[in-house]
């Protein structure tokens, strides 16, 4: 009852409207309910314009309002815009979200350049994995195509078609073997792949006609050395003659007109020189060739220069040459007694965590009565040669911890100069060879 009477007394304080004619019809269609919300409207409100913001009095006001909404809205918009400038400009780190690998997209010509060279390196460095560490060919073959189906002129294109052709050999694949054949026999007929494609036993005699010239060349410098200059320069004919085109072939000449220098006199030696410059426009014996001239001119004009000098230049110029492609070694001398077998134990075992596959072979032997010397055999290039140089060098204090600093020098040699350095034996020299060729 309490309820009932509550609900009643609430009923009475809402105001009451003309109750519609038709009770299921909406509001609007009824005449008399619309009349009646006009004339309330009136009672409020009095006449409206029917405009935009009809409740105010002053339009100034709603004016300022909405300049004040507007200035708040920059004011919002310009923040948003710092937010998000400043969230560009920080460098996101957390490799879970997506600007992460977002952030580094290459959208520039040369972005995309250098995406393009990351990419060419990851396809053959995954084509020579897949070859030589998990012997997965039919993988491999399959990445060296896609790198070739990608990029055709790619920076290891020759290399590349050669390992192709070498895996569609070992699968018995001879058709797409021949296509790679094919590309370097009448492309590339010059190259060395051609070469080993055409002729199996190419390296065998490559290194056989190597191992000649390296022979004939320490002859013909041990006859320079004993100041034979007419047989130096019957041997370097000798060797032309024999030989033809090989890699020796520019030390030859270099020799050559050392002793031509010292037998038929300036002239002739400067003629022998120009000859070198011009037959070997690209090759490191040229700059040595080009450092007599000089001395030449000098002399010509007077600059005074002492025999030793001139002797130390004779006799350096003669003996090593830098070649960046060559076969390289890397040596370690030691002046006085050394345990060398514990010394090949230490190298032997940083091989095997970092070379594995490189199949280096460590060799001790007698450089003179009381020096030893250790070489460690072999590496392709300048390059790889000096990574192995810097990874023995990073670790010299604990490797050679009991050695005397002084008495120890450790350097890297190609194999053409080897044979020249030790029958040498002249450390000092090839070490001031090697700290200007490979350590500047």
């Amino acid at each position: 009852l309490l309820v009932q009477q509550q609900a009643q007394q609430v009923t009475q304080l809402i105001p009451q409207s003309p109750t519609p004619q038709n009770g299921g019809q909406w509001y609007f269609y009824n005449p008399t309910t619309v009349n009646y919300g006009k004339s309330e409207f009136k009672k409020k409100w009095g006449d409206r314009k029917l405009e935009d913001n009809w409740r105010r009095s002053s339009k100034e006001i709603v004016l300022e309002e909405n300049a004040a909404l507007d200035e708040q809205h920059a004011d919002t918009l310009k923040a948003s815009s710092d937010s998000i400038a400043k969230k560009t400009a920080a460098k996101v780190t957390d490799k879970k979200s997506k600007e992460y690998f977002l952030q580094n997209l290459p959208l520039t010509d040369d972005a995309i350049k250098k995406s393009n060279e990351k990419i060419v390196d990851a396809y053959y460095n995954l084509g020579s994995i897949y070859k030589e560490q998990l012997n997965n060919n039919p993988k491999s073959a399959e990445s060296f195509e896609e790198l070739m189906q990608r990029f055709p002129d790619n920076k290891y294109k020759l290399p590349a078609c050669y390992q192709l052709y070498r895996l569609y050999m070992a699968m018995d694949n001879n058709t797409k073997a021949d296509v790679y054949k094919n590309i370097f026999l009448t492309k590339y007929p010059e190259t060395e792949y051609a070469k080993i494609i055409a002729n199996p036993d190419y390296n065998k005699q490559k290194q056989a006609d190597v191992s000649e010239a390296e022979k004939l060349y320490t002859e013909a410098y041990r006859l320079y050395s004993d100041s034979d200059y007419t047989g130096t320069i019957l041997k370097c004919q000798i060797a032309d003659t024999a030989l033809g085109k090989n890699p020796l072939m520019s030390k030859f000449d270099l020799l050559e007109a050392m002793a031509i220098g010292r037998t038929q006199g300036v002239a002739a030696f400067e003629t022998a020189l120009t000859r070198i410059i011009i037959k070997y426009p690209k090759d490191d014996v040229k700059n040595k060739a080009q450092e007599y001239i000089d001395l030449i001119k000098k002399s010509k004009t007077g600059t005074s220069l002492s025999e030793a000098k001139k002797d130390s230049l004779f006799n350096n110029a003669a003996q090593y040459l830098y070649n960046k492609d060559a076969e390289y070694f890397w040596v370690l001398v030691y002046d006085g007694p050394v345990d060398a077998n514990k010394i090949k134990i230490e190298l032997s075992n940083i091989n095997s965590e970092y070379y594995s596959l490189e199949n280096l072979n460590i060799e001790s032997i007698l450089f003179e009565s009381n020096k030893q010397m250790i070489t460690v055999k072999s590496f392709t290039g300048h390059d790889k040669a000096m990574t192995y140089y810097n990874l023995i060098t990073k670790d010299k204090k604990s490797i050679f911890s009991s050695l005397d600093p002084a008495k120890l020098k450790i350097f890297v040699i190609s194999a053409e100069n080897f044979p020249v350095f030790y029958k040498a034996k002249n450390i000092a020299g090839y070490m001031s060879f090697f700290q200007g060729n490979f350590l500047k």
